[in-house]
């Protein structure tokens, strides 16, 4: 097969996870899944491979305008740059990608694809960053808090700040198995971050090590309960010990 035909595909399949059930949900757009797709696959990847902040932000701005007026429906500002931003995050994790687009060299500058859960904990970390709207009704100004929020947010961990999204996501599930007692646990979840600069500075290891270990004492996560201890044989919600009457 020619190569350029193997990318475009490989592309191609990320498009197609990035705009899956899950990051449509909530839309608001129906019949929007397939166009969305269609536009990411054709995203110019090579065009993110620059050195410098505002280059890319603004290459990252035009995308995002794009994806808006060309795509039909209109997908919301807060969807459009979370699915390109997820985009350019697992092309950049794919090794034949990043190194045929020179991904990498972007690292620095990629955004932390924004939800729910990255804003709550962006917030504990930050005070002043207003309440979270909800990815739909999410605005460029609003946006860009709270990227600038984690960017000195990864920088206190010694990471890119796209990673916070594997680190917080890592911590969650971590967290329903109980939080490690030792950095042993949160050091495993360096190992889930693909090219994680910290790996190469002691210090910086350290101090995501300790961070992390802070947000999982901050916020653990209690175990799931499931169907059975839920509800009883009419549907009827079971109380289990400890529970609010």
């Amino acid at each position: 097969m020619d190569e350029d035909k193997l990318i475009a595909k490989m592309q191609r399949r990320i498009a197609r996870a990035v705009v899956g059930a899950s990051t449509l949900r909530g839309a608001g757009q129906q019949g929007l899944g397939e166009p969305a797709r269609a536009f990411l696959a054709e995203v110019e990847l090579g065009r993110f491979s620059t050195p410098t902040g505002r280059a890319f932000r603004a290459r990252l701005d035009k995308q995002t305008e794009r994806f808006m007026s060309e795509v039909q429906p209109r997908p919301p500002f807060g969807y459009a740059r979370k699915w390109l931003n997820l985009l350019l995050r697992d092309a950049q994790y794919h090794r034949v990608l990043s190194e045929r687009f020179r991904l990498g060299q972007a690292r620095d500058w990629y955004e932390v694809p924004l939800d729910g859960l990255i804003a709550e904990r962006l917030r504990d970390h930050d005070s002043g960053l207003p309440r979270w709207p909800r990815l739909r009704h999410l605005d460029a100004e609003t946006h860009g808090a709270f990227q600038r929020a984690a960017r000195d947010c990864a920088q206190r961990m010694g990471i890119p700040r796209v990673y916070l999204d594997d680190v917080w996501w890592s911590t969650r599930e971590e967290g329903d198995r109980g939080a490690p007692s030792s950095s042993r646990g949160t050091r495993r979840l360096i190992a889930l971050i693909p090219g994680n600069v910290a790996l190469n500075n002691p210090e910086a290891l350290d101090e995501f090590v300790r961070v992390t270990q802070e947000d999982l004492r901050n916020h653990p996560v209690p175990r799931r309960r499931s169907r059975a201890q839920q509800r009883d044989g009419n549907g009827t919600p079971v109380p289990r010990e400890g529970d609010d009457a």
